[in-house]
């Protein structure tokens, strides 16, 4: 899943989507994508275990900020 896709996916604004692609990130990683799936963005409480530099920190850090959103 492209940046664009999980933006307009989970209705991220915009800025998400650009500091993404200043930090050089274009797409999501597998381990990512099913973090997501099993529903991180929604308020899903899961654990995700995946090798080092799979990206963990992300999705927690999109999880954190989709929540605050909600609010």
């Amino acid at each position: 899943m492209t940046i664009e896709e999980l933006c307009k996916l989970y209705a991220l604004p915009e800025g998400v989507a650009e500091a993404l692609r200043r930090a050089g990130i274009k797409e999501l990683y597998p381990p990512q994508q099913a973090a997501l799936s099993a529903g991180a963005l929604e308020g899903e409480s899961l654990v995700l275990a995946a090798p080092t530099a799979s990206g963990k920190t992300l999705v927690g850090e999109l999880a954190m900020l989709q929540a605050a959103l909600r609010k």
